[in-house]
């Protein structure tokens, strides 16, 4: 047995999967590729408890962690995790793990772009050691002149941001697509600016509540509440995090 593994596991049966969320002491688990050699048709969601050796070695469970789950009630979809595997990445606001990249998404009008504000959440995201892209939503909004103005300004930071506008773009753009297929990407950006409505575009299914714009501050209201990782469509997985709280340096 390797000695970087949490493993408490006999030899019953095996499955891999990924902590898409977890509620109180439950932690949901999407399972991929089994152990064993019995391959799954498609995707299931197992709601799983933590084995006592983890919980009395202090092992916590994070959204993102790679774990191996056994004994499945297939009947119940319940199961229970026995090995933590080691975490490529991890932050702690937002608690996750095993991230490739964040994702800030900011509004070129409505709330009107913030230079200060927007260099203090990419310091934040640099800061984190991962792949940070930009994308400046509500496109539709300005004049192309004031788009070139902020590319270029953006370009002088370094950054080459994508610009889109979620609620009039039928294709939100194959560079975007691509930039997150088969990653685990955390959203990040002030309220009002669309990141609730950008996971709408990408995944219909899952219907977060989006909230307009305060007319008197200019800003939305915070909507998105708990940690969870949403499945794209085209592979990979997406985590939605509320402004404040990657704002604060």
């Amino acid at each position: 047995m390797r000695s970087d593994l949490i493993d408490v596991a006999s030899d019953n049966e095996l499955w891999m999967g990924t902590v898409v969320s977890i509620q109180a002491n439950y932690y949901s688990v999407q399972l991929d590729q089994p152990l064993t050699n019995k391959p799954l048709d498609r995707p299931l969601v197992l709601l799983c408890i933590r084995r006592a050796l983890l919980k009395k070695m202090g092992q916590q469970i994070m959204v993102g962690d790679r774990v191996a789950v056994e004994e499945p009630d297939w009947q119940g979809m319940r199961g229970a995790i026995t090995t933590i595997y080691p975490r490529k990445t991890f932050l702690d606001r937002p608690p996750i793990a095993n991230v490739d990249q964040i994702l800030l998404v900011f509004a070129i009008e409505e709330p009107t772009l913030d230079p200060y504000q927007l260099s203090r959440f990419l310091i934040k995201a640099e800061s984190t050691g991962l792949a940070t892209v930009l994308c400046l939503n509500k496109r539709d909004l300005v004049a192309w002149q004031d788009i070139a103005h902020w590319q270029q300004r953006l370009a002088s930071w370094g950054y080459q941001p994508l610009t889109v506008s979620i609620r009039e773009d039928a294709n939100l753009g194959a560079d975007l697509i691509a930039i997150l297929q088969n990653k685990i990407t955390v959203v990040a950006g002030p309220s009002g600016v669309g990141k609730s409505s950008l996971t709408n575009r990408l995944i219909p299914q899952q219907n977060l509540r989006v909230n307009a714009v305060s007319g008197r501050l200019g800003r939305g209201r915070h909507t998105t509440r708990h940690v969870e990782l949403f499945e794209l469509p085209n592979g990979g997985f997406w985590q939605i995090h509320r402004a404040l709280t990657i704002l604060i340096l």
